[in-house]
């Protein structure tokens, strides 16, 4: 998006804004911080000040690269959470799996050139968090009702099944970078491999 609009004279650059926000609680005025991305920081810390008020909060960061990352990451992880839910495991495994999936990121983040700090920014650890496991996410949803023949009209928008394809194709060849969570999990939605190899795969990867 960034480089179809710098190729617009009339745009002054883009900024996004991304963090752990559900839309219910910012409509609620719960207290929310996210991160606004962008490359032109002084455009950035004019979206800043639009948005900051006494219950939402912006923090700038200029790699677009890393919240770009983390931002799609997060999806990919909330459905590989939502089918360790969905199979009966408890939040000690879920947790378990989200933070060796954060490691993950971190590798990809590497891999990618992007700076490590911003995967345990608001746009990384953050997101990765509120989308992973909570049932207000779609992702997490589509991934505990997996099993349940439940997959309707409600799961078109499923960012992480996207993602998930994207990721895989780019690393499966690749010996650079191994990600072993996303290869079980890209296994068990497309191949129909047993899901319970991912429980597997997380335990070696003590």
């Amino acid at each position: 998006m960034e480089k179809l609009a710098t190729k617009n004279k009339k745009i002054q650059g883009v900024v996004s804004l991304i963090g752990p926000s559900f839309a219910i609680d910012i409509v609620n005025k719960n207290i929310t911080i996210i991160n606004a991305v962008s490359n032109n920081i002084n455009l950035a810390k004019k979206v800043k000040k639009i948005f900051s008020n006494q219950w939402f909060g912006v923090a700038i960061t200029n790699d677009v690269i890393g919240a770009e990352i983390g931002s799609t990451f997060k999806n990919v992880l909330a459905i590989g959470s939502g089918l360790i839910a969905g199979m009966g495991y408890s939040t000690n495994t879920q947790t378990a799996f989200l933070t060796y999936g954060l490691k993950e990121i971190k590798n990809y983040a590497l891999y990618c050139n992007a700076n490590i700090d911003t995967v345990y920014d608001l746009c990384g650890l953050g997101d990765l968090m509120l989308t992973g496991l909570f049932e207000k996410s779609r992702n997490y949803m589509y991934g505990k009702n997996f099993f349940k023949n439940k997959l309707d009209d409600n799961f078109v928008t499923v960012e992480g099944l996207y993602a998930l394809k994207y990721i895989y194709k780019q690393i499966k060849n690749n010996k650079s970078i191994k990600l072993p969570l996303i290869e079980s999990l890209y296994k068990i939605i497309y191949n129909k491999v047993e899901p319970r190899k991912i429980i597997t795969k997380l335990m070696k990867e003590i």
